[in-house]
């Protein structure tokens, strides 16, 4: 970890733009090596003291007598050699570091008689680092270590003009498809959190969320592969962590955004980040207001053995709008030196409403039409997530000794309201109808965490957590009678009072070598479903209890400071969500009826996987080869009932197999100001229901995603791109290929604390046409969606705020603190 995060600090210096940085950071007033009005110059080169080799990527930096800054920095070569200029001659202390060496300090005399300086050899004796002055400049765009691979989002010129959602697009082995659907390593079964704490909300409603996010409101993303015992064993694919910003030095900083688009919606956004002493806050606040203009949807479903209703046609129409707004609030106060109380708010509260209009007709096995009825709907409601937490930290004597201590509150209202008007026109009664619901989640979660780094080669680390959801949901049914009165139907009563517990605990260890590291962990998992289900024909009692062992072992090699292998193997969990089990019988519509099923077991995969990564400071590549292997994965099967009606549920299938290949590249030219960066991956999942139908798929899926960035003007940015996916394989379904394009420009002013932006997504393509089709031993069904896709958005950022110039140094130089240890949890991920 520790050689990772110095060739990230030198890749820093090497991309030559600076940014605001974390509370222990020194800012350099010079970020190039060789500005062209320099006159002075220092060169040597760094060597290990016990091998004679060079050092490379080692710090160096150069600090005037009269300044507690450094003048400027760069990195060591792949040779070790170093150049460093300045302006104005004087006595200066060359400072020379890298992880793992004692740093080395040289004083020296620039003057007009010795303009430049050479050095030769200075040596670096291995060991601990005494002291590191780290300097802040551009991040790489990717990075990697035995656990994850990141993707820092202050370092994309992108950033100001993209949705969270779109961001997501340039991270490597994700990808999103026409219908804002998220897919890790081509899965959907993974878990979001946010700063390491999961999120009622991004598990329901993540694509709602991740649209009215600004990308700008995020510090990076990471993609948890296969996560370590300390995270809860959910998602299947793995886990995607979004880390936002949080950080500022003693002072002030924040952000103010607005922004429109074509489909009349508006977004807006504020940050707010301050320091003062032992007290620190950072506040983020996002709105938006949408619109979804009008799309259209047709298909057909001919069941094989049905004479009377052999045909089910259907043809819709829809539009939406709504509004959001999400909030987060961070505070800390540092006690004394070992003590640690922090806080967190956040959530997110929305609103919709959409109106459809649907005609449903039934036509015998001669296409003879047999019945056939219009639904006109109108739907509005509520939703949302309100989580808040307070976590003690205590230190100890020995470095990066933790124990933490953590609770935290989650609140989920899910209000709805559905009203129907059924026009009979073909051997279907007329009627009016509407449903209410009344929904309300809550989770309970205390944890525990101890880590203790031994010594520099062995690190182990603990934890407990209890988790407690308390749900409820009481959803109602009317119908109008001849009189115009609503009379409730007492036949669709499906009330629910449901409770799960979680009882986890996990322990690993960590061997760190000078070129391997060894991670092993195991997390134990009791969970207890615990719920009743109030339905027309009487209570249905839910006792589901499951234990489950999940190992966890992890080998990398580090061969060089800029390569890492790394081979892994985890069990990922995938309980059923409460409406997967809930046996209410869904026939609002009768030609598509649907319950859950009380009585599944959650699904464990074996997760295997192989990435390489090499990170310099030109060309960045990662490749990944995956499998995932499922015995008792939950899937909906769909079959016909002798109406001609589908009938879908939920099952434990017999298996589900995935495995694919991820690649991720990028090249950085002119100095950084031409990058490309190449997101693909393909992937082949079968499936077979092993209940004796004979049911069983299996297919490849491809995708591949372009981008380019470039700053042809000072203060300016220009990026271009596009993406092709090729169509989704399911047990009783395919999905058709799509893609998509964009473009935009950008430009700061006023020193870019002010930023106009403007986008289009999809200029050359109006419309997105997506095609499906469904089959079984019983039926073959196709259909096709025509959705909006062209928009245009504007968006204009202000920043503003001051820091103070003097900062504490750090113990040991630049820390990981983007997740906080003891977080707490929800269902599928954290800490």
């Amino acid at each position: 970890m520790k050689q990772a995060v110095t060739i990230v600090t030198a890749l820093w210096f090497l991309a030559g733009v600076p940014q605001t940085g974390t509370a222990q950071t020194v800012q350099p007033r010079t970020q190039t090596a060789a500005p062209e009005t320099a006159r002075y110059t220092v060169s040597g080169t760094v060597i290990d003291a016990s091998t004679r080799k060079p050092v490379s990527f080692a710090t160096a930096s150069l600090t005037a007598d009269t300044a507690a800054m450094p003048v400027t920095a760069v990195v060591t070569d792949a040779k070790g050699s170093f150049t460093l200029a300045v302006k104005t001659a004087g006595r200066y202390t060359l400072h020379l570091s890298f992880t793992g060496y004692t740093a080395a300090d040289r004083a020296i005399v620039l003057s007009d008689s010795v303009p430049a300086l050479q050095l030769g050899e200075t040596l670096l004796e291995p060991g601990l680092t005494a002291e590191e002055v780290t300097v802040t400049a551009q991040r790489p765009l990717v990075t990697a270590d035995i656990d994850k691979i990141t993707y820092n989002a202050t370092s994309d010129p992108e950033t100001p003009t993209l949705t969270a959602l779109e961001m997501m697009r340039k991270v490597p082995m994700l990808t999103v498809d026409g219908d804002d659907n998220l897919q890790l390593k081509g899965q959907t079964n993974f878990k979001i959190l946010v700063n390491g704490k999961t999120s009622t909300l991004m598990s329901r409603n993540y694509k709602e969320v991740l649209k009215s996010m600004p990308a700008g409101s995020i510090k990076s993303i990471e993609v948890i592969t296969d996560p370590p015992a300390k995270y809860d064993a959910e998602g299947i694919g793995g886990i995607i962590n979004i880390v936002t910003n949080r950080k500022t030095l003693d002072g002030f900083n924040g952000s103010l955004g607005l922004g429109t688009d074509t489909w009349g919606g508006i977004n807006g956004n504020a940050y707010i980040a301050a320091a003062m002493g032992k007290f620190s806050l950072s506040a983020n606040y996002f709105g938006n207001y949408f619109r979804s203009p009008e799309a259209t949807a047709y298909g057909s479903t001919e069941n094989f053995n049905i004479d009377q209703a052999h045909y089910l046609d259907y043809n819709s129409s829809s539009k939406s709008s709504g509004q959001g707004n999400g909030f987060s609030f961070e505070a800390g106060y540092e006690i004394d030196t070992f003590n640690l109380i922090s806080m967190s708010l956040n959530g997110y509260l929305g609103g919709y409403e959409s109106k459809g209009d649907r005609m449903d007709e039934t036509f015998d096995r001669f296409r003879i039409p047999t019945e056939s009825y219009r639904t006109r709907s109108t739907s509005h409601g509520d939703y949302g997530s309100v989580s808040g937490n307070i976590d003690y930290q205590r230190t100890f004597l020995k470095p990066d000794r933790t124990f933490t201590a953590s609770y935290k509150f989650d609140y989920a209202p899910n209000n709805s309201r559905y009203d129907r008007s059924i026009e009979g026109l073909l051997n279907y009664p007329t009627y009016d109808q509407r449903s209410e619901n009344r929904a309300t989640g809550y989770e309970h979660t205390f944890q525990a965490d101890y880590f203790d780094p031994i010594t520099s080669k062995h690190q182990i680390e603990a934890g407990l957590k209890y988790i407690l959801r308390p749900n409820s949901s009481d959803p109602e049914t009317f119908r109008r009678d001849p009189g115009g009165e609503w009379v409730k139907e007492e036949n669709r009563r499906n009330a629910l009072d449901y409770r799960q517990h979680i009882a986890a605990a996990y322990a690993s260890y960590l061997l760190k070598l000078s070129k391997f590291s060894f991670k092993l962990g195991a997390r134990a998992e009791y969970t207890i479903n615990d719920g009743t289900f109030r339905l027309q024909d009487g209570d249905h009692k839910l006792d589901n209890r499951y234990f489950d062992l999940i190992p966890y072992v992890t080998f990398g090699w580090q061969p060089t400071q800029q390569q890492t292998l790394r081979l892994g193997y985890t069990q990922r969990l995938s309980r059923p969500g409460i409406w997967y089990l809930n046996p209410y019988v869904n026939d609002l519509d009768p030609n598509h009826i649907s319950t859950g099923n009380p009585n599944l077991k959650s699904e464990v995969g074996h997760s295997f996987n192989l990435s390489y990564s090499n990170f310099g400071k030109i060309f960045n590549v990662s490749l990944s080869l995956s499998a995932s292997l499922t015995d008792n994965a939950i899937e909906q099967l769909t079959t016909t009932l002798p109406s001609g009606a589908l009938y879908s549920t939920y099952d434990n299938i017999g298996s589900r197999q995935y495995y694919g290949v991820s690649f991720y590249g990028s090249l950085r030219l002119l100095e950084n100001k031409l990058i490309f960066s190449l997101n693909a991956g393909s992937g082949y999942n079968k499936y077979d229901a092993g209940n004796g139908t004979g049911m069983e798929n299996h297919g490849w899926n491809h995708y591949g995603m372009l981008n380019i960035n470039a700053q042809p003007w000072k203060n300016g940015n220009v990026y271009v791109s596009g993406g092709i996916w090729s169509g989704y394989t399911g047990l009783q379904s395919q999905g058709s290929m799509g893609g998509y394009h964009s473009i935009g420009i950008s430009h700061g002013f006023l020193d870019k604390k002010l930023q106009l932006s403007l986008s289009a997504s999809n200029p050359f393509q109006s419309r997105h046409i997506y095609k499906y089709t469904g089959f079984s031993p019983e039926y073959a069904q196709w259909g096709r969606s025509d959705n909006p896709y062209r928009s245009f958005r504007i968006n204009l950022t202000w920043r503003f705020g001051k820091t103070q110039a003097q900062v504490k140094k750090a113990r040991r130089g630049i820390r990981n603190d983007d997740v906080k240890a003891g977080g707490s949890s929800q269902q599928g991920g954290g800490q």
